[in-house]
């Protein structure tokens, strides 16, 4: 449309777009499940779109250095919604309506009134990637006792450093002996980090 020299159907300016096709809404909902769709497919339109006004993107898994640079030139930011988790994120949706191409039904474009969306940015105004600084953070990182011992039971083995046989503690036991700065012991658990490193 804009090749042509159409109008588009909404003004992108000031906005964010959420890459996403939901669910029609049952009962009360204002929107059915709505999980994120991959972004990626959209990178060769990130640049046409931020030069429309558009300040952010919403959608799943990494984007392609096309569209990195583009973020970077505009100042914008990319955000990552929790993939597989449709209602969660639909429950931050509290108005919905269409406002173009509403005989494309989910494909439609919606306009959405959100309130606590549960979203992280991955791609900063700067270009900065959390899919290449959140590994790095991690690489290499061993918890200095533990390491899961048994992924059915949740258990860990600890290895006693005077030869003794090794035994078994309580997950949570494990988790409380995995320090890292600005990570709860919970998280680490969660994050499966407790392996040590002196242990293969």
């Amino acid at each position: 449309m804009l090749a042509a020299g159409e109008p588009l159907p909404v003004s992108f300016a000031g906005r964010v777009i959420y890459y996403v096709g939901p669910v029609q809404a049952a009962g009360d909902e204002a929107a059915g499940p709505a999980g994120p769709t991959t972004a990626n497919r959209m990178d060769a339109m990130t640049g046409m779109m931020l030069e429309q006004g558009l300040l952010a993107m919403i959608g799943k898994a990494e984007r392609g250095p096309q569209a990195i640079a583009a973020i970077a030139r505009h100042g914008a930011a990319y955000m990552v919604a929790v993939g597989g988790a449709a209602v969660l994120v639909s429950r931050a949706i509290r108005a919905a309506r269409v406002v173009g191409f509403a005989d494309l039904g989910m494909d439609a474009i919606h306009e959405f009134a959100v309130e606590d969306m549960p979203v992280t940015v991955a791609v900063d105004a700067r270009g900065a990637l959390v899919h290449a600084s959140g590994p790095r953070r991690w690489q290499g990182f061993t918890c200095p006792e533990w390491r899961r011992s048994d992924t059915r039971t949740g258990g860990f083995r600890h290895k006693d450093v005077t030869g003794r046989p090794p035994m078994r503690r309580d997950a949570t036991d494990a988790a409380k002996s995995c320090v890292v700065p600005g990570l709860s012991p919970r998280n680490c658990f969660t994050a499966g980090l407790l392996r040590p490193h002196h242990m293969s």
